[in-house]
């Protein structure tokens, strides 16, 4: 008696709707909008492609949506593309637990500098700096800085752009 086999594609949900995401070339012109973009921004997909972003989204559109993961990919010139990943959900209304300080510390380790790093740019000492994130591992229940890093990234607590801020912090020393 042979059993009926079960397709992996039969148990996925009709429903299922893929997340909202599109693309664009480098002159900023729409090459791809999938049907999460169209079902979250309202817009259908073969009416955008061909449009530039600026006719299709208002100002601040993406950050009234709950945020962009923005990924350019150098192609040698003419096939450059940036990649939007949009969150369906509102940013979180969760209040940060991390001090100013603390958000540009992680600001920074999410920019890749070193402990060392931003001791020397911050005019602290190492030792400080490596308290902080102990403080920062701890106020977020985390056991490395990556993880630090991807929780405040994803909670919206802090932005890549917020190292432009931290000469300041530098100066609430």
């Amino acid at each position: 008696m042979m059993k009926p086999s079960r397709s992996p594609v039969a148990s996925v949900s009709p429903s299922f709707i893929e997340p909202p995401a599109f693309a664009t070339d480098r002159k900023r012109r729409i090459v791809y909008w999938n049907r999460g973009a169209e079902k979250l921004l309202g817009v259908e997909g073969d009416a955008v492609v061909g449009c530039t972003l600026d006719e299709v989204l208002s100002d601040g559109i993406l950050d009234t949506i709950g945020g962009a993961c923005v990924l350019e990919i150098p192609g040698g010139g003419r096939t450059d593309r940036t990649i939007y990943l949009l969150r369906a959900e509102p940013p979180s209304s969760e209040s940060c637990p991390l001090s100013h300080r603390e958000r540009g510390i992680v600001a920074l380790l999410a920019d890749g500098y070193a402990a060392l790093n931003i001791a020397a740019r911050l005019g602290l000492s190492h030792a400080t700096i490596r308290n902080h994130i102990q403080n920062i591992l701890r106020k977020l229940g985390v056991h490395s800085q990556v993880e630090a890093v991807s929780l405040s990234l994803r909670r919206g607590w802090v932005g890549r752009f917020d190292v432009e801020s931290a000469p300041a912090l530098a100066a609430s020393a």
